[in-house]
């Protein structure tokens, strides 16, 4: 019997997959004779990047980081300045050849304060690289600053990606220079021995 139970449990969870309520699978489960419980039917839902929700002054974030740097920004301006997921258009809705109607693409940013637009990103990935791109053709008057944490050795508090993989870079080279002029006078060294 209880061999019976694990090879319910996995064709419920494969059925699952074909898109059945956990209502349907429980009561198709207590039909069949099995006893059913409500732990085994518990689904963890996770953010895509791990992140969890977080709270601040009745305002939700996507990420404890970008809560972090909403309070950085109200140290040098007030709530009203600013602006909470400010949408832009990136690509208005169009019929295709096949006369279909496109949606229009949009892009949401996290904060945006006069013509400076906030991103706070842990990393890109290359989808927004591609809105990146279509963002600052559309609206070249407007700044976006993609930003993160900035870590312990540049000094900062916060950082625009772009000018931390610049630092990481410059950082890289000195750590090969060094390495290179250590290697290149043991080679010298093993040469006369």
């Amino acid at each position: 019997m209880i061999l019976q139970e694990k090879e319910k449990v996995k064709k419920v969870k494969y059925k699952l997959k074909k898109g059945i309520t956990w209502d349907t699978v429980k009561s198709k489960v207590s039909y069949a004779g099995f006893q059913v419980f409500d732990s085994l039917f518990e689904v963890e839902t996770r953010n895509k990047y791990r992140n969890e929700k977080e709270e601040f002054e009745g305002i939700k974030f996507d990420s404890k980081m970008e809560m972090e740097f909403y309070i950085y920004l109200l140290k040098t301006h007030t709530k009203e300045e600013i602006e909470l997921q400010p949408s832009f258009v990136l690509q208005e809705k169009f019929k295709d050849n096949t006369g279909k109607v496109q949606r229009e693409s949009k892009y949401i940013a996290d904060f945006r304060v006069g013509n400076i637009v906030y991103d706070v990103k842990g990393m890109t990935t290359q989808m927004f690289r591609a809105k990146e791109k279509t963002f600052k053709l559309k609206y070249p008057d407007l700044q976006l600053k993609v930003v993160k944490k900035a870590p312990k050795w540049t000094d900062k508090e916060w950082i625009e990606l772009s000018e931390l993989k610049e630092m990481i870079r410059e950082r890289n080279k000195k750590k090969k220079l060094l390495q290179n002029k250590y290697f290149d006078k043991v080679e010298v060294e093993n040469d006369y021995l």
